[in-house]
């Protein structure tokens, strides 16, 4: 998985509404999963859920290691991407949760390295995803009307060219 790719944005969403609770409680909803709500103890986090609660814990206890005072929240998370079809539904899920729950902690990181830590979450032991940076560096850096060119032979994730497509 060396070279160079492009990636682009596409029309679709994930939308997720955090509300900070008064416990250390992530209580999460999903239009995807009405039948699947889950409730988790941000003092007991520990690999072994299975969907996509696995990718909120990931996140969840990523944030945490890297230092973020992720606070209990109640949050609810509606989406227009599809889970086939190879576009990214996991990366822009990770996404959402990584900005929302740094920002009810209080916590401010460049794009790039939300994606780094969305990684992180995805190939770590809650969801075991062995999954290259693409997808995520995708979602992050992405916008309408621009490519990202991303240079895998670089020595880390930070050797990404955004490049402008015409007007």
């Amino acid at each position: 998985n060396r070279g160079l790719a492009i990636a682009c944005a596409i029309e679709r969403t994930v939308v997720g509404l955090f509300r900070r609770r008064s416990d250390r409680r992530l209580e999460a909803f999903s239009t995807s999963y009405p039948d699947d709500p889950r409730s988790i103890d941000l003092d007991r986090l520990a690999p072994g859920s299975a969907g996509w609660g696995a990718y909120l814990e990931g996140v969840a206890a990523e944030l945490i290691a890297a230092g973020d005072p992720v606070p209990g929240a109640s949050l609810l998370v509606d989406t227009t991407v599809p889970e086939t079809g190879g576009v990214s539904s996991s990366a822009a899920f990770e996404l959402a949760m990584t900005l929302g729950l740094g920002e009810l902690a209080g916590s401010s990181r460049p794009p790039i390295e939300s994606a780094i830590l969305s990684r992180r979450a995805e190939n770590g032991p809650f969801v075991r995803s062995p999954c290259g940076f693409l997808d995520q560096g995708a979602v992050a850096l992405s916008a309408p009307g621009r490519m990202v060119l991303f240079d895998f032979d670089a020595e880390d994730e930070r050797g990404i060219g955004v490049v402008q497509l015409p007007g």
